[in-house]
């Protein structure tokens, strides 16, 4: 009996790594995806964080606004930018 549990333990362990291999892998294919969109819009896509730093922005932002070199910079760091900001 105690081998048969043995065996039952590791097909349940097995079963649960192949689900999260599966669960990885199409999330990358996911963020791949995603990433694609975003890079390629032709149109300005900025995140920041709830600090107000600069995170993340497309390439088209970047020689539409030319912000590279203010990415992560605001909150405490620097200057913040607000999204009025690139309408003004």
């Amino acid at each position: 009996m105690v081998d048969g549990e043995k065996v039952h333990i590791e097909r349940k362990n097995k079963s649960f790594i192949e689900e999260s291999r599966e669960s990885i892998a199409y999330l990358k294919k996911r963020e791949e995806f995603l990433s694609r969109i975003f890079e390629n819009e032709q149109m300005l896509i900025v995140v920041w964080a709830l600090d107000g730093r600069i995170v993340w922005f497309n390439r088209y932002t970047q020689a539409v606004i030319g912000i590279a070199e203010i990415l992560g910079k605001g909150g405490n760091e620097g200057p913040t930018l607000s999204i009025f900001s690139f309408f003004l």
